[in-house]
């Protein structure tokens, strides 16, 4: 009876035992302005769980931090098999929005992505651009891009000039570097901010390149050229005098063969590649003296039909000259300069006197000015996908005109900006009618074309950082400050394109991504309690970003992208130091990339970690002897492994540089061979042997090679071919899961033979 009563009692106890145990339920979430996509930062959240015959029942009021994220944990009863956590925010509308999730044991870790509609945000933003093709110099066009509910603007530009317009056009008084501030408010809501960018201005902001010379001297068939150019970068003149011979250079003296007129051609390059060609003609003569004889020569602006450069090439001592236009317009400098007011046929009269030899002599010669410009409207658009800017657009204007005037664009969201080319921000995701109106500098045409331009979706994704079993400093905070880098894929590569620290509760998030494909990376910062136990890593746990697992935004947010930090192997601490130096090999800038250096064992373990510093130099201290290699980790980029020793004899190696490359030189980042066609591998995937077929042109001794992702040989050996058709069985069995390189190379008779393949 007493084992019986024994029993029921331990029965009992274990109930009342298993009743008591709980399980951790934590809850995540991102308020933001569901118009802007904006976080909100200090809102009241209320988060709640139903009673039910298992549960009392949560609830709990909290606030958003400056970012807009709300966390709290809930000790769940394990009864409590699954069940619904709830999160309630109160609108610009004063209703609440309601939202709910769903829970259970095997899903601990809850996120919420709320949008609400919020009145009192706004958010300063410009941007600015030359304002016309024919802009003065210093002058730029200031565009507001804020968002949010703003009313008032105002512009600081740095010179101790102001602005209250919501755009505006500013030229600064002189060449230098100037912080231009622009704020936004509106009184009624609440609502202020203020942004600043620092703006270099230099007299580089005119454009064009346009070249003519003038007639410095004259005498007899010797003349003196001087070139000019509106450019304001160093320009290459060269000449063609129209008599066989070419020169080079700004100021020439050049001697004709015989008197008569030359047209006489400049060309004009810039540093910038920017040309330009200016022809005059020029009249000679052997022997001036003798008579007077009026002649000259004239040239249209390149920049204005109606606007004529008349050149004096007149013969003898002249004493006074008298010009006639033709419209009733008169002249009696040497060399004048005259606008016409339209087309027409004029007959520009020059009339000489040379009082020494008491000769008058006159020449009338006809211009005829027919300007009948064509306007063709056209524009390109293109989104801005590696900008923070949400729906930041850049419109190109490639309308076909002579003479370009004024371009007004209209973006259809009540917006409208004067200005050649021109960018603009859309607070609004939508779809909108895009109208750019030309005319030309003259008035003469003038011509209209619209496009539709559909706004992107955006997305949002986040997600925990773990250490172990649970994220970082979760449920309690343990002085560890994470630092997560966000990679966007495109068809030249990885740009990365955010990054952000974290370190409340060890999760992470992003707002305003455009639907693709993303890689991420995570790793603590040298402050943090645990920085000498985690290595870097890509989502999900990788050390290599080849063996990332990819991110795909499409349809809907994304706030379950854990990573886990990969712990090193302890190590002993000896006296061997390894320093080096990063070598890059033309890398192209995709974004200010940090270059981890990895130290692996013999067998490919991970070790230890540095970062390199800003001169891409790094080291490691207090290693043990051993035989190790060093791996240079940058994403996107390709690295070849740097192996090495240590021992008492030399227990320091000061030289292990490293190369990076934009390329793969092991082949991983590129097709295969030009000679693929003549190797078959399968199975692939395969498992444990690997076969291969190829055609060579010889008997001859071959080398196998495999190489893994970060071009370590894992592999070798050596066939005897026959000439035709080879085949080989690999042993891969060995091999861990990944994707591998095979190579075959015939030294005798320089051919290779490159493919991959992937291991399960």
């Amino acid at each position: 009876m007493k084992k019986q009563i024994l029993y029921i009692l331990m029965i009992l106890f274990s109930v009342s035992s298993y009743a008591k145990e709980t399980y951790t339920l934590h809850i995540s979430g991102n308020l933001y302005e569901e118009d802007f996509l904006a976080p909100l930062a200090n809102r009241k959240v209320t988060l709640f769980i139903p009673e039910n015959a298992y549960f009392k029942g949560y609830k709990m009021e909290l606030y958003t931090n400056p970012e807009g994220f709300f966390f709290a944990t809930v000790s769940i009863p394990h009864e409590e098999v699954q069940g619904l956590i709830f999160v309630e925010v109160m609108d610009c509308n004063e209703r609440f929005t309601q939202l709910s999730l769903p829970f259970s044991m095997q899903n601990r870790f809850v996120h919420f992505s709320v949008g609400i509609c919020d009145n009192t945000y706004c958010k300063a933003d410009f941007i600015y651009q030359k304002p016309t093709q024919k802009a003065k110099p210093r002058t730029l066009l200031f565009s507001d891009q804020s968002i949010g509910n703003k009313e008032h603007f105002f512009w600081d530009f740095g010179d101790g000039t102001n602005s209250s317009e919501k755009h505006v056009t500013h030229t600064f008084p002189h060449n230098g570097t100037f912080t231009v501030k622009h704020a936004v408010s509106n009184k009624g809501k609440g609502c202020s901010d203020t942004t600043s960018q620092v703006i270099t201005i230099n007299n580089t902001l005119s454009s064009g390149c346009h070249c003519s010379f003038e007639l410095v001297n004259r005498e007899k068939l010797t003349v003196s050229f001087q070139a000019k150019t509106a450019s304001p970068l160093p320009t290459l003149f060269s000449w063609d005098f129209d008599d066989g011979t070419l020169d080079t250079g700004s100021y020439i003296t050049h001697t004709f063969p015989e008197e008569g007129r030359y047209n006489v051609t400049l060309y004009g390059k810039d540093s910038k590649c920017c040309t330009s060609t200016y022809q005059l003609e020029v009249a000679v003569f052997d022997n001036p003296e003798e008579r007077c004889e009026a002649w000259f020569t004239f040239a249209a602006d390149t920049t204005n039909p109606f606007k004529y450069s008349f050149y004096d090439m007149s013969n003898g001592e002249i004493a006074f000259y008298h010009w006639d236009f033709g419209d009733n317009t008169y002249s009696k400098v040497k060399n004048p300069t005259h606008q016409y007011d339209q087309n027409g046929v004029y007959h520009v009269i020059l009339k000489i006197e040379d009082t020494t030899n008491c000769c008058i002599s006159s020449i009338t010669r006809t211009i005829t000015i027919n300007y009948d410009p064509q306007c063709t409207a056209d524009f390109e658009f293109v989104l801005d996908s590696l900008s923070p800017r949400k729906n930041f657009y850049h419109f190109t204007n490639t309308s076909t005109i002579e003479y370009p005037g004024r371009a007004i664009w209209d973006f259809g969201d009540g917006e409208e900006v004067i200005a050649w080319n021109a960018s603009h921000v859309y607070s609004h995701s939508g779809s909108y009618h895009v109208t750019l109106t030309i005319t030309d500098m003259f008035g003469g045409c003038s011509e209209t074309f619209t496009k539709v331009l559909q706004t992107p979706t955006y997305r949002n994704m986040g997600g925990y950082l773990f250490k172990g079993d649970f994220p970082i400093n979760n449920p309690e905070h343990e002085g560890d400050t994470a630092k997560a880098l966000l990679y966007r894929k495109l068809s030249d590569g990885l740009h990365l394109i955010d990054t952000t620290e974290f370190y409340q509760y060890g999760y992470y998030y992003f707002t305003w991504l455009l639907e693709g494909e993303y890689l991420l990376k995570a790793f603590l910062k040298k402050n943090s309690s645990h920085y000498d136990m985690c290595l870097p890593v890509y989502l999900p746990s990788s050390l290599h970003w080849q063996e990332a697992e990819q991110i795909t935004l499409h349809s809907s947010d994304l706030f379950n992208a854990n990573a886990t930090l990969i712990e090193k192997k302890s190590m002993e601490v000896g006296i061997g130091v390894i320093q080096g130096h990063i070598i890059t090999h033309n890398l192209n800038s995709k974004g200010s990339d940090p270059i981890h250096i990895l130290l692996f064992d013999e067998k490919g373990e991970a070790l230890h970690f540095n970062p390199a510093d800003e001169y891409g130099y790094f080291s490691f201290h207090q290693l043990p002897m051993g035989c190790y290699s060093l791996v240079a980790e940058s994403t996107g980029k390709f690295s070849l492994p740097k192996d090495l020793c240590l021992d008492e004899t030399s227990p320091y190696y000061e030289d292990a540089d490293i190369e990076i490359f934009n390329s793969d030189p092991e082949g991983f980042n590129s097709e295969n061979s030009p000679l693929q066609g003549k190797i078959l591998l399968f199975p692939t995937p395969t498992k444990a042997t690997l076969n291969l077929i190829f055609e060579s042109t010889s008997c001859k001794e071959t080398e196998v090679n495999v190489l893994n992702h970060i071009g370590q040989e894992v592999y070798r050996g050596k066939i005897t071919t026959t000439k035709g058709l080879n085949s080989h069985t690999i042993p891969v069995h060995q091999l861990p899961s990944g994707m591998y390189v095979l190579k075959i190379f015939a030294p005798n008779q320089n051919e290779t033979f490159v493919s991959k393949f992937v291991k399960d």
